[in-house]
């Protein structure tokens, strides 16, 4: 319990007295100080903290104060007023940040959750053409469970793939359920490769563990969306679809 109630917000201390007072019941300060361990000046600072936060109350028995947790449901208050802070806070980083210039930024994401990352910035687009090479289909393996449900929604919003694969790429079948089209080079596969949108490009890398390197800037992407129109066009790669 004490860690849960310390994700909660109570520091390390507050969650013993707490957890105390849920296995005592009613208990004065002197008893709690004893049983957890804290002295005395410390405990009774912790008491007051906690009913200051609504945790718990007290009521007086024989000139002396008796403590007891208050509704359990002030648990739940307590974390929906920190989503409410949160959310205050949200908006008001986003309101900062839409008043500085984002020229470039430049983000890093690793691990199983990397590709959701990327898949999600894709799908906030309409209408708009991707372009990617390289890779070897792994993300369709490994976001099998939610892969119909992006391709629904890819199409859903308009959007067109194209992709240079390799000569033994694995997944050929699943990427023609994609809208757009499909060239197959004579280069074998590799771990790695890139997507360029209208305004990022998006360097993925499937090893042990998923890497994306994602770089939102206009400029840059227009470049190499220019240089992968001009490949495009090479007579070496054979259209496949």
């Amino acid at each position: 319990m004490k860690e849960e109630l310390q994700k909660l917000g109570m520091t390390k201390s507050e969650a013993i007295v707490f957890e105390l007072l849920v296995k005592y019941g009613s208990i004065s300060g002197s008893q709690l100080a004893k049983k957890s361990g804290i002295d005395r000046s410390t405990t009774y600072n912790l008491l007051s903290s906690l009913n200051a936060k609504g945790f718990i109350s007290y009521v007086i028995k024989d000139s002396l104060k008796v403590y007891q947790i208050s509704n359990p449901e002030n648990l739940k208050k307590f974390a929906e007023e920190k989503v409410q802070i949160a959310d205050s806070l949200i908006s008001e980083i986003n309101q900062i940040m839409k008043k500085e210039p984002q020229e470039e930024v430049i983000e890093i994401y690793e691990g199983k959750n990397a590709p959701r990352v990327m898949y999600s910035h894709y799908l906030s687009q309409k209408k708009q053409n991707f372009y990617t090479y390289g890779g070897y289909g792994k993300m369709f393996s490994t976001l099998a469970p939610e892969m119909k449900g992006y391709i629904k929604k890819f199409k859903s919003n308009k959007n067109l793939l194209y992709s240079f694969i390799s000569k033994d790429y694995p997944n050929l079948e699943m990427l023609k359920l994609i809208p757009g089209k499909i060239k197959q080079t004579n280069l074998p596969s590799v771990s790695a490769g890139f997507t360029i949108g209208k305004d990022s490009v998006t360097f993925h890398i499937y090893e042990d563990e998923s890497k994306i390197i994602m770089i939102k800037n206009p400029l840059i992407a227009k470049i190499m969306r220019e240089l992968y129109e001009l490949a495009w066009g090479v007579e070496s790669a054979r259209e496949v679809r």
